[in-house]
């Protein structure tokens, strides 16, 4: 009889934790682990996920609606599910250690707002989120050390919870997220013909606070103010999201340069680096920065922030240019330079990584099946 692994995804409907679900079980869907082990998802909509075959889905619409359901859903429910699941691996893909009962146990952990450095300007303009990120880090604790391996994407994350929670080095894995390469050169081609004459930068992000939208709207009005012209940025935001969209939008819409294009299908995205001249990339706290990864393989300048993260992610790359996130003036002069072709490169090169590193989820898996 097969053995069961559970995959447990429930809190994702949008952004790069949705990505990462979606490229782990498609990768377990047509994987020869398939033919070894019966793959069961948890997961918020079965719809999201309407291209697996092989994966049996178990939905859990309710989850998401409010704290308290995830709360019992993570300690009390999946206590239940995994009696009759009988798991051999049970792989918590967002963040919380659940209690379980599992031959193996492994949380992968996306979510950085635990190490984001706030102030009490922070707490004035958004008290739910101050209080949000001293909450998950408590909630990161419960239980890490029931797994037997904690899985996060960067090396600074792992010294981070070395350093927090007091776990051994050979229980926490780097897995680094796919590198985004491939051939671009039809894609490029394909646009050739309408390609914009203004010089296009491009931030696709979904807006939360952190993600630092403003520091390029206020850049290109601090552009527009020098008589800078033909340059065009798009965000990946249109106000209907959240709050705090809706404060940049409200803000910004009256400069004519930037294009609030609303969230972008993956394809969309795609289709977008292909145009844009430039990656703009100003978050101040990420456990990867997807976009920068998916932006390399198409070798055009990158304006990227100047921390660890960014440096990580960049990795071995010859058009890259960091800047703080925190002063407009500098990205300004940052993006009149690229325009004008004077910027300055900075290529800091590959991280050293220390074992146990995975990079894909072929080597990911078969480390935490054996």
């Amino acid at each position: 009889m097969k053995k069961n692994i559970i995959v447990s995804g429930v809190n994702f409907s949008e952004g790069g934790p949705l990505t990462v679900m979606k490229s782990a079980l498609e990768f377990l869907d047509t994987s020869p682990i398939i033919a070894e082990y019966n793959v069961i998802a948890l997961v918020h909509s079965k719809k999201l996920y309407d291209n697996l075959r092989n994966i049996e889905l178990l939905e859990f619409p309710h989850v998401k609606e409010a704290w308290k359901n995830r709360i019992k859903f993570e300690y009390f429910e999946c206590r239940s599910l995994s009696q009759k699941l009988d798991s051999h691996l049970w792989l918590s893909l967002h963040d919380i250690t659940p209690n379980v009962i599992s031959e193996k146990r492994a949380v992968y952990c996306h979510n950085a707002s635990p190490f984001y450095k706030q102030n009490l300007s922070n707490f004035l303009n958004n008290p739910k989120r101050f209080l949000y990120t001293k909450f998950y880090k408590q909630l990161y604790r419960i239980n890490i050390h029931k797994n037997d391996y904690v899985v996060v994407q960067q090396k600074w994350i792992k010294d981070a919870f070395l350093r927090l929670f007091n776990l051994k080095n050979e229980k926490v894995v780097v897995a680094l997220p796919n590198q985004g390469k491939g051939n671009t050169e039809n894609v490029i081609k394909n646009f050739a013909d309408v390609k914009s004459n203004d010089f296009v930068f491009f931030y696709p992000a979904f807006p939360r606070e952190f993600k630092n939208f403003e520091i390029i709207c206020k850049a290109v009005e601090i552009l527009k103010a020098k008589g800078k012209q033909k340059f065009k940025v798009k965000l990946t935001i249109d106000g209907s999201e959240n709050p705090y969209s809706k404060n940049i939008v409200d803000r910004f819409s009256k400069n004519k340069e930037i294009e609030f294009t609303g969230l972008l299908s993956k394809d969309e995205v795609e289709d977008n680096y292909a145009l844009a001249d430039c990656l703009v990339f100003p978050s101040k706290l990420e456990t990867w920065g997807l976009p920068i990864s998916e932006f390399k393989k198409y070798h055009k300048p990158m304006l990227v922030a100047n921390l660890p993260y960014a440096y990580e992610t960049v990795g071995n790359y010859s058009k890259v240019h960091y800047f703080d996130v925190l002063n407009e003036q500098k990205l300004a002069e940052s993006m009149l330079a690229v325009m004008d072709g004077s910027i300055k490169y900075t290529n800091k090169g590959d991280v050293k990584y220390e074992e146990p590193l995975c990079r894909s989820w072929d080597e990911l898996f078969k480390l935490l099946l054996k």
